[in-house]
């Protein structure tokens, strides 16, 4: 006889243990758990300025992990014609789940950084002038890093070795055309 979870309370049914996280902000999104499920990324703020945050399992620990810069964190560059007209861009877990990718402000460049739990904080590209990264995607196996990177009038994918920095692109896109998401095979 299957158990009814909905009775008596009980803790081991998904969604029972749900706390009301309060950032002191009307615009909280893209919630995601870290690796091992002890803290939960997620970007609050206003709209158009806001910042990635974790909070911890618990409820306890929120802060702000990073600083935007004043990238209101959404790609709306698109030369091609899109269903939505853009896409957010929001920040993403590495895979060992004690430190985050995001992309903020730098001058007039949108560059991708790194941000360790304990504050360090590791810019990771440095592009020529009016350059745009976006949406960071770790690799399965954390060696890797792929995001797009707008250059030269064109929305290209690259590839980043997390190991000794070195970058390649793996799109060769003319101007005018965009690639915006780079998804990697699970190994098997």
């Amino acid at each position: 006889m299957k158990k009814d979870h909905r009775q008596n309370g009980d803790s081991s049914q998904p969604g029972s243990e749900k706390r009301r996280i309060d950032t002191g902000h009307p615009f909280n999104f893209g919630p995601q758990w870290s690796s091992d499920g002890e803290w939960l990324l997620f970007v609050s703020g206003v709209r158009g300025r806001s910042n990635p945050y974790v909070v911890k399992r618990d409820g306890t620990g929120l802060r702000q992990l990073a600083d935007l810069n004043g990238y209101r964190g959404w790609i709306l560059f698109l030369d091609v014609p899109d269903f939505h007209e853009g896409s957010s861009d929001v920040p993403v877990w590495a895979k060992d789940g004690k430190s985050i990718f995001y992309t903020a402000k730098v001058g007039n460049n949108v560059e991708v950084f790194q941000a360790e739990l304990d504050g360090r904080i590791l810019q990771l590209t440095r592009t020529p002038e009016g350059t745009l990264h976006y949406h960071p995607q770790p690799s399965p196996d954390g060696r890797w890093l792929a995001y797009g990177s707008k250059r030269a009038g064109a929305g290209q994918l690259f590839i980043r070795n997390l190991t000794d920095g070195r970058e390649r692109s793996v799109t060769r896109l003319t101007p005018g055309h965009s690639a915006m998401w780079l998804q990697w095979q699970p190994t098997p």
